[in-house]
């Protein structure tokens, strides 16, 4: 009797994953710093592409460690604020800091 192989919900089928090999030059345009120990360690640039999203995990936030910290969230409440406060005429400029 064969086993039983069990997937998630929406978990997409074995043979449709693939495996991706990043050069240093992609690996560099994707995570903040790939330096141990650093504070941006493998944390998703803003600038990522879309298929890098980070907006992948399951609640909406960025998939791994940085998860928790609900950047996106943050990001989208501060521009609702300066869309309903910021006086007319004028330009915000956002800086993210890590």
């Amino acid at each position: 009797m064969l086993p039983l192989q069990r997937r998630a919900a929406g978990e997409p089928p074995a043979q449709a994953l693939r495996m991706v090999r990043l050069d240093a030059g992609t690996v560099k345009a994707l995570f903040v710093s790939d330096a141990y120990g650093q504070p941006g360690y493998v944390m998703l640039r803003e600038t990522a592409p879309d298929d890098a999203s980070p907006r992948g995990g399951e609640n909406g936030a960025e998939m791994g460690v940085f998860n928790r910290v609900g950047a996106p969230f943050k990001r989208d409440g501060l521009n609702a604020k300066i869309a309903e406060y910021m006086p007319f005429g004028l330009a915000p400029v956002t800086v993210i800091q890590t």
